[in-house]
């Protein structure tokens, strides 16, 4: 029995050497495991970091080579405009007010005046309050009045004041003409809305005895929406022009242009481009004021600006069919239509900057220094008509010049909020004027 429980002893003593020593081969082997994976994981991030570093490289010499790309495109653009500047006078716009419409051309194509008696004159009347829609109900027409109903066609666009006019056929000069430069008038209420200058040269002091009715009729005429009112017209005083402006553009107004007066009649009305302003689209551009965008419009958010109307940048010169309203988008879309500051040719003196922007009075150029520059300007008023003169009279030097000039482009590149092609363009037909005689 000794013998038998000592065997047993001895068995259970060696089966937990040999445990121990099992235990002790996989810890080690373990210890082997974990370190080899440290060593390879160690490889892993190493070769990942060498491949990003690799691919960071790439990234950073692609777009090293774009920006040397960009930069070469842009000098050359730079310098082709700036070529094609110095080949163009800056002429802004020059005033041209309307003739006399007495004056008529005649064989030669010089103005000649027309006889004028006074006695046998037709006076010129204004009866819109006589025909105010609040008493059309009680009206019974004659021979001599019709009532002219407008519906605004497009979805978005709002008219301001109507210009409304009764004549002869041989008015002259009539509200516009395609292919030549606007009239004064008609560029105040293309930009501005404004039909007091027409109304007082055709119904003022200059007024002349084709002209039977004259008046303003109030806007605006919004979205979806119709007016109505009174005309008179009489005898041979049987054609209509017509104008009213679109406020979401820069210069665009519609109209009728001496079209004959009858029961029935039916004009479809297109967008027309007074060509006095360039179609930046800009909020601070156009005639629009803050109120008046609706609340979608980016212009509405745009509080500072959007009341500006500034009308300076220039368009084309002469009157066409709007080309409507564009997808203008990002930072360099209205660049053309912006002024060059000092830094694009490198200028060092009012001289070399005007040289530059294409003036070419060769007694003002030779001024080098820019005191006696300064004082060349003041003595010539024809020079002082460009607004680019105006800011440098206003300077005390170049340096103080060039800063104004900045400050104006830095919020031009900053204020490049357009108005909405989705919200305010226009494809088709915009006013559908009939006549009720």
């Amino acid at each position: 029995i000794t013998k038998n429980v000592e065997a047993n002893h001895s068995s259970v003593a060696e089966k937990e050497t040999s445990g121990a020593a099992e235990a002790a081969t996989a810890a080690a082997t373990q210890t082997n495991v974990d370190a080899d994976s440290r060593v390879q994981n160690d490889r892993h991030r190493r070769a990942r970091k060498e491949r990003r570093d690799r691919k960071t490289e790439r990234r950073a010499a692609a777009r090293k080579d774009d920006k040397e790309q960009t930069e070469a495109v842009v000098d050359a653009s730079k310098k082709e405009r700036h070529r094609a500047m110095r080949d163009l006078q800056p002429e802004p716009r020059k005033p041209n007010p309307r003739p006399l419409p007495g004056e008529v051309p005649n064989k030669d194509g010089k103005p000649k005046r027309m006889r004028r008696d006074l006695r046998d004159r037709r006076l010129k009347k204004s009866k819109r309050d006589s025909y105010h829609s609040s008493s059309w109900s009680s009206w019974s027409g004659n021979e001599d009045t019709c009532i002219v109903h407008m519906t605004n066609l497009t979805p978005r666009q709002e008219f301001s004041d109507i210009f409304v006019m009764t004549h002869s056929d041989k008015l002259y000069p009539p509200l516009f003409e395609y292919g030549k430069p606007a009239y004064d008038d008609l560029a105040a209420l293309a930009q501005d809305g404004d039909t007091d200058q027409l109304v007082w040269y055709y119904d003022g002091p200059y007024g002349d005895d084709h002209v039977y009715w004259v008046t303003t009729e109030r806007g605006p005429i919004r979205a979806g929406e119709s007016i109505s009112f009174g005309i008179d017209a009489s005898g041979s005083y049987d054609r209509l022009t017509l104008a009213t402006s679109f406020i979401f553009s820069n210069d665009g107004f519609v109209a009728i242009n001496g079209e004959e007066i009858y029961d029935g009649a039916t004009f479809w009305l297109w967008g027309i481009d007074a060509g006095v302003e360039a179609n930046t689209q800009l909020c601070w551009t156009v005639q629009a004021g803050l109120n008046q965008f609706p609340t979608q419009s980016e212009c509405y958010s745009d509080r500072i600006v959007s009341n500006l109307n500034d009308n300076s940048i220039l368009g084309e010169g002469f009157v066409h069919v709007h080309s409507g309203i564009h997808d203008l988008q990002g930072q360099s879309d209205a660049k053309d239509f912006l002024a060059f500051s000092c830094d694009d040719f490198n200028a060092n003196s009012f001289s070399e900057y005007f040289f530059e922007i294409g003036f070419d009075d060769d007694m003002l150029l030779r001024y080098d220094d820019d005191r006696e520059f300064l004082d060349y300007l003041r003595d010539n008023d024809d020079l002082q008509r460009y607004p680019i003169v105006d800011l440098a009279l206003d300077s005390r030097d170049f340096f103080t010049f060039c800063d104004e000039l900045d400050a104006i482009m830095n919020f031009s590149q900053n204020a490049r909020t357009f108005v909405e092609p989705y919200l305010f363009a226009f494809n088709t037909l915009m006013m559908k004027v009939e006549l009720e005689c």
